[in-house]
């Protein structure tokens, strides 16, 4: 069993070591969790989906979309929290600062924009019929813009996977996500 781990571990290794010749670019595509808040009562949680192109080793641009799964936020100024669903749509471009010499894991930096699509209910309305007062909730659907940047580290797992861990920073609040990409 020691011998079976020790010469898939140099096949890794192996592996690794050619990939690192090669230039960096192409169609790349992440997906990735993400949590973002305003304060500790205000927060939203979303699984995103991002395509684009690699043009070289250290720049990446693409779309991001996903599916905000949990909100709770400011979005009107009314008092209370409102809870949502949203589709959040961005473009990004990120750089990668490669590290070592073989540059093969990498610091990440980049910004975002866009928009996220939500629907959430504005508290109760009431609805006349006749003389009886019926409650309602009332819709709202809603696009919030979004402007941010972000940081955070790329591991390289295998050739064609990546492991990243970054923070963000937008203009309402600040975020953690995790996710792959390849």
């Amino acid at each position: 069993m020691k011998k079976l781990f020790v010469i898939m571990a140099a096949l890794l290794l192996t592996f690794g070591a050619g990939a690192q010749d090669k230039e960096m670019k192409g169609f790349q595509f992440g997906v990735n969790y993400r949590a973002e808040f305003v304060n500790m009562i205000h927060s939203q949680e979303s699984a995103n989906l991002s395509l684009g192109y690699r043009i070289n080793r250290g720049n990446y641009v693409g779309l991001q979309s996903g599916y905000v799964f949990k909100g709770s936020t400011w979005i009107d100024a009314d008092p209370g929290e409102y809870a949502y669903r949203g589709i959040p749509l961005r473009a990004e471009y990120t750089h990668y600062f490669g590290l070592g010499k073989t540059r093969r894991h990498s610091i990440y930096a980049g910004a975002e924009a866009g928009g996220m699509f939500v629907n959430y209910y504005n508290g109760f309305g009431m609805i006349f019929d006749g003389d009886a007062q019926i409650p309602a909730s009332l819709a709202v659907n809603k696009v919030i813009p979004y402007a941010g940047i972000k940081t955070g580290l790329d591991f390289n797992i295998a050739d064609f996977t990546h492991l990243q861990l970054g923070i963000t920073i937008n203009y309402i609040g600040y975020g953690v996500s995790a996710g792959f990409t390849f």
